[in-house]
């Protein structure tokens, strides 16, 4: 019988998922997926972008707690802040051009205003800009909130 995910029970993938140990037993192992994880698909930081890089950099020296790959509705974002409610998206142009990419953003962003999201979107021209831009969207969403709660 081939192994599956000890939590949802799919079939294991061997770079999607680890070996974790269960509580209390030190010689029992379960293999758990990614998603059961709350990790991203893509786990392994060596297959990260540089400029995915510098942007996590930047959303930990906020030091807001942050989710890599987060996931609303059928959509894949890049990076979400749950306490601000602020969604990042990292837009190279090559891949962000193509008209059907574009097309695609524009019912990302909807989907994020419906749901009640601020959506940033991030040029990647530079890495230096990248992380400047992403302290600019954390702060910009800050002012925002502060704003809403004044009377």
């Amino acid at each position: 019988m081939p192994e599956v995910c000890f939590r949802c029970h799919r079939l294991k993938a061997s770079t999607l998922g680890r070996w974790v140990k269960v509580a209390g037993r030190a010689h029992d192992r379960h293999w758990v997926c990614n998603r059961c994880l709350g990790k991203p698909i893509i786990n392994s930081v060596s297959r990260r972008s540089p400029i995915e890089l510098e942007a996590r950099r930047a959303v930990l020296a906020t030091g807001y707690r942050f989710n890599e790959e987060f996931e609303l509705g059928p959509f894949r974002y890049d990076l979400a802040i749950p306490a601000l409610r602020l969604l990042l998206e990292l837009d190279s142009r090559r891949w962000h051009r193509h008209p059907s990419r574009i097309a695609r953003d524009r019912k990302k962003d909807q989907l994020a205003k419906v749901e009640g999201w601020t959506l940033a979107r991030v040029s990647t021209k530079q890495a230096e800009s990248v992380s400047f831009s992403v302290r600019q969207a954390v702060l910009r969403r800050e002012a925002e909130l502060s704003h809403d709660l004044d009377p």
